[in-house]
């Protein structure tokens, strides 16, 4: 009885080891299949977020792209607005700077015409001027040549005459000198009204005489510049 009980003891046992030692192998195997079946998940999880990530980064590079492609255009057209920008300041600038020319221009043309008649009118009475000189200057010369061929013919009939006066006073005495002293001044300014030489001076002197007395008036000036074209010119310019 001992050694069948021992028996079953030790087939019983044995059983149980085998059974034992098939779980153990069966759970084995089905710890090895969850550890790989989990590696198989990780991986899978693993090369998901590779694939996500490498996504985003194309996104992200992508975006970035987009949005340099999009700052170049903004700075192409701020270049192109500041460029058109400088452009028409350059146009306006050259416009005022060409009208500033032009109206410089057209101030130093009347600024020059104006210093013409200026010049012209300072010119005209001086030539005047030395016209007149030089006709006095030559009837001046006329008038000493005929005072001198006058004085030449008066000092020959004088000299002639002179033995009659000094008889002729000789015998009047104090009141032929008395005579011919008042009668002196008077008998030369008729003798001399009576030449032909004076005759010719006054009537030489007469027009040009008036004219230059008259032009010499303050009215006559006042007159010549009111009727002036420059007078004129300028009364516009400065005029309403």
């Amino acid at each position: 009885m001992v050694r069948s009980l021992e028996r079953k003891v030790e087939e019983t046992v044995h059983h149980l080891e085998r059974k034992v030692e098939k779980m153990v192998h069966h759970l084995e195997r089905i710890v090895e299949e969850m550890v790989h079946h989990l590696e198989r998940k990780v991986e899978k999880m693993v090369h998901h977020l590779e694939r996500i990530v490498e996504e985003m980064v194309h996104h992200l590079e992508r975006k970035v792209e987009k949005m340099v492609h999009h700052l170049e255009r903004k700075v192409e057209k701020m270049v192109d607005n500041l460029e058109r920008k400088v452009e028409k300041m350059v146009h306006h600038l050259e416009r005022k700077v060409e009208k500033m020319v032009h109206h410089l221009e057209r101030k130093v043309e009347k600024m020059v015409h104006h210093l013409e008649r200026i010049v012209e009118k300072i010119v005209r009475p001086l030539e005047r001027k030395v016209e007149k000189m030089v006709r006095l200057l030559k009837r001046k010369v006329e008038k000493i040549e005929e005072s001198r061929e006058n004085g030449l013919s008066f000092a020959e009939e004088r000299r002639e005459n002179g033995s009659f006066f000094r008889e002729k006073s000789s015998e009047n005495g104090p009141f032929f000198r008395e005579e011919s002293r008042g009668n002196g001044p008077s008998f030369r300014e008729e003798n001399r009204e009576n030449s032909p030489s004076f005759r010719e001076e006054s009537r030489e002197n007469g027009p040009s005489f008036r004219e230059e007395s008259r032009e010499n008036s303050p009215s006559f000036r006042e007159e010549s510049r009111e009727n002036s074209p420059s007078f004129r010119e300028e009364s516009r310019e400065n005029g309403p």
